[in-house]
């Protein structure tokens, strides 16, 4: 009998550590399939069909799961008990009816998103023999979870609360914040990495990075949809970090979008560019920076962010350098680019 996995996803930097987690068990004669959770984009959905055509692994599509515990009444709890079936049930069922298939599997693997508590109602529906979590990104608080009383059909036993007490697998560069959710434990990235490199849209990519040859890269978040910032102000920020590159010398420089950045975003920043950034092709927006990871190592490119978790997996090689500004974010999130830079141990300059 074949071992079956199911592959729930956040992005592309997330799947490089699912596989790299899921070689790192011993599993024969498995089938893999995989669902991508979150706003749907075509470029980062083209990228993980061709991820999928090259490991022979099932891609089934995306959803965006919605379904918060809040909305899991004592009420319904009740229902549950007295006819041993949860209206919930009948709701993903209706609306995320591609899931239907996918319940009782020997293994999910699935990040962690400590702001996501409707993954918590996800797996409790889809009931995995095992689950394995794998880091999602910096996490720069945890906040408060106890759902312990969301039973019988809900949160009983998938992340109800923090910390965890099983492993979370995670690349070496995000140890520390797993610490705060559970037990860390170390996966390398690099075989993995060679694999992804020999996928046709990673050489792609790479043969267009290394065509255009940038000295820096600045890593964008996505501030106006999950901060106190206007996408105005988030426009400007990006700009100031790209004039302060510039005048400390370097002069290819890319702007490295977000996955899920809006395009409205990226438009409004190339209508005011000044010349001033590199644009990757719409077909490179939903690729991982890291899978680039020997060129940009090689080249010594800078790397440039808020607080982004992905320059950090560069530090042991580049420099990495963390922006702030008091003229174009909020208190809040300056506070917490500082929190992530001295984390982090990074050098931090405000514009």
């Amino acid at each position: 009998m074949k071992f079956e996995v199911l592959i729930i996803t956040s992005g592309g930097s997330q799947l490089i550590s699912q596989i790299a987690a899921l070689n790192s068990i011993s599993i024969n004669r498995q089938i893999v399939s995989v669902i991508y959770n979150g706003v749907f984009r075509k470029d980062l959905d083209d990228f993980l069909i061709s991820v999928c055509d090259f490991f022979s692994f099932d891609y089934i599509g995306s959803i965006n799961f919605n379904l918060q515990p809040n909305q899991i009444s004592q009420y319904k709890n009740l229902l549950f008990y007295l006819t041993g079936h949860h209206p919930l049930e009948k709701e993903i069922r209706k609306n995320f009816s591609i899931l239907c298939d996918y319940r009782f599997l020997d293994l999910v693997s699935i990040p962690i998103r400590v702001k996501m508590p409707q993954d918590s109602v996800l797996l409790s529906y889809l009931l995995p023999k095992r689950v394995q979590y794998v880091a999602d990104g910096v996490i720069d608080n945890v906040p408060h979870r106890n759902l312990k009383k969301k039973t019988p059909f809900v949160l009983n036993r998938f992340l109800s609360k923090f910390p965890v007490n099983e492993k979370i697998y995670t690349p070496n560069h995000l140890v520390n914040d797993l610490r705060k959710v559970g037990k860390p434990h170390v996966v390398d990235l690099k075989t993995t990495l060679g694999q992804f490199s020999k996928i046709p849209l990673v050489k792609s990519y790479e043969s267009w990075f290394v065509v255009e040859k940038p000295d820096a890269i600045i890593f964008s978040q996505h501030y106006s949809l999950t901060e106190d910032v206007s996408l105005d102000q988030e426009v400007n920020f990006y700009k100031a970090i790209g004039a302060s590159l510039y005048r400390d010398g370097c002069k290819r420089i890319l702007f490295k979008p977000h996955p899920r950045d809006l395009n409205e975003k990226i438009e409004v920043l190339k209508l005011r560019n000044d010349n001033l950034f590199i644009f990757q092709p719409q077909c490179f927006q939903g690729l991982p920076i890291e899978v680039l990871y020997n060129t940009i190592k090689e080249e010594q490119v800078i790397c440039a962010t808020g607080n982004s978790s992905a320059p950090l997996f560069f530090k042991s090689t580049n420099t990495v350098l963390t922006f702030s500004s008091r003229k174009y974010l909020s208190n809040e999130l300056n506070f917490k680019i500082s929190s992530f830079s001295n984390e982090h141990q990074l050098a931090q300059k405000d514009i």
